[in-house]
């Protein structure tokens, strides 16, 4: 599952690895957020940016979520694909 967390009312759509879906929300720094300390899975530092990504259950800086053969960044891909908790793009996946 990979969700992009933005404002309400954005949607993002995607498709991902069977089973996969996306959705979207607002991060825990926005409006009406509880300000509840949210650590990156991709660098373990603090996610204090007003939006943040959720992929496979974790929450990633949007800058931290990337391909883990090509380091491709996953930001704008609208996409990832995992695989023994492990992060891909569409292409690395399918090789």
């Amino acid at each position: 599952m990979i969700e992009k967390l933005t404002p309400p009312g954005v949607s993002f759509a995607g498709v991902g690895s069977p089973g996969a879906s996306v959705s979207s929300g607002v991060g825990v720094n926005g409006p009406g957020g509880d300000n509840s300390e949210v650590s990156c899975a991709g660098c373990s530092n603090p996610i204090n940016d007003r939006f943040y990504l959720r992929a496979v259950e974790l929450k990633w800086h949007a800058s931290c979520l990337r391909c883990v053969i090509c380091q491709k960044s996953l930001d704008d891909a609208g996409t990832c694909f995992a695989r023994e908790g492990r992060i891909f793009c569409k292409d690395d996946y399918h090789r």
